[in-house]
């Protein structure tokens, strides 16, 4: 019962994770301003936490192959978050309108 609770989690985990991911990449295609009223490192709420549960579920819980394949889907959905959000930042692609002002863009 433990690990069918774990895998489930974790399973909502990556979807999760999976589905902020493909949000923010069609956010950033259909908006052609380079520029939004929100910061995007707030998915960062998002990619942390489905980045930890899937690290501690790897290295820490002794569980069947099947529950460690949704541990390493959720640390990479968060890794590939977090590192989308960092790309999105450094490459000016969508920043948040304020930090889009300082940084001079037109």
């Amino acid at each position: 019962m433990k690990v069918r609770v774990m895998k489930s989690i974790l399973m909502a985990a990556a979807i999760l994770g999976l589905a902020a991911i493909t949000g923010i990449v069609a956010y950033t295609v259909q908006n052609d301003s380079g520029h939004t009223g929100f910061s995007p490192y707030l998915g960062l709420a998002v990619f942390v936490p489905v980045a930890l549960a899937g690290l501690f579920q790897i290295f820490f819980l002794r569980t069947p192959r099947a529950a460690r394949r949704w541990g390493v889907i959720a640390l990479l959905a968060g890794v590939i978050g977090i590192a989308l959000l960092v790309y999105l930042d450094k490459s000016n692609t969508l920043l948040e309108y304020g930090d889009w002002c300082s940084r001079g863009m037109p």
